[in-house]
């Protein structure tokens, strides 16, 4: 699949997430290609300009702590749109990793993400061999955080936020995992 193809079929997925008919789609410029990380804060900061949504980026996306204004839902759908198909994800990050990019994910997972846990306290769930992790990447549903504990508490859930922000499952762009 081409870059354009790449970034065409996100920019589709984004409209597909407002729920809005076709005939409401606006035209939107790519204003410039984001990275995993970067993504988010973009967005958020579009979404703060264009409506005064008062979004923050996260480990996750974007998102707000406040409560949606009633019947405000089709305008931040719009601008939540906008903002996405101004500031796409690169395509080098929406293509599938080939085998050595798979292997570098996994020395990430099991060297730097391992040892960002142990240093909150947190156990990361085990990971698979790398021989499985290699071959089986796109069946997997491996979850490094599915054994952090005192996540039903306030403060564990606070806890469990920062650890997946500080914890984070994406690579850097150094990392060499992207090409």
């Amino acid at each position: 699949m081409s870059d354009e193809a790449l970034v065409h079929a996100e920019i589709d997925r984004a409209w597909e997430q407002t729920t809005l008919p076709d005939d409401q789609r606006p035209d939107v410029e790519v204003i410039r290609y984001t990275d995993l990380i970067e993504g988010a804060e973009a967005i958020a900061a579009c979404m703060n300009e264009r409506g005064g949504w008062n979004v923050r980026a996260s480990a996750g996306g974007y998102g707000s702590d406040d409560p949606m204004p009633s019947g405000q839902e089709t305008a931040y759908a719009l601008d939540a749109y906008v903002c996405e198909a101004s500031y796409p994800t690169d395509p080098k990050y929406l293509r599938p990793l080939d085998k050595t990019q798979r292997e570098r994910l996994y020395d990430f997972y099991d060297v730097e993400l391992r040892a960002c846990f142990d240093k909150h306290d947190q156990t990361m769930a085990e990971l698979p061999s790398r021989g499985k992790f290699v071959e089986d990447y796109y069946q997997m549903t491996w979850d490094p955080y599915a054994d952090v504990t005192d996540t039903g508490t306030p403060a564990g859930a606070r806890a469990f936020d920062e650890l997946q922000a500080e914890c984070s499952m994406l690579p850097g762009t150094d990392s060499g995992v992207w090409g």
